[in-house]
């Protein structure tokens, strides 16, 4: 169980850190939502895009 715990902590700052990084950009779109992804590996965020 202890290792749940952490995996639950890891998953709610990356998802914090992800919302933080979609705040800062624009959301301009004209007819769909605009999509955004994190990507994380070794426990640091490497890549984002927006669709």
């Amino acid at each position: 169980m202890p290792s749940d715990i952490k995996i639950e902590k890891r998953y709610k700052f990356y998802l914090a850190r992800h919302i933080q990084l979609v705040l800062k950009g624009k959301c301009y779109a004209s007819l769909n939502p605009v999509v955004r992804c994190t990507f994380v590996k070794d426990n640091k965020i490497i890549k984002g895009y927006e669709i």
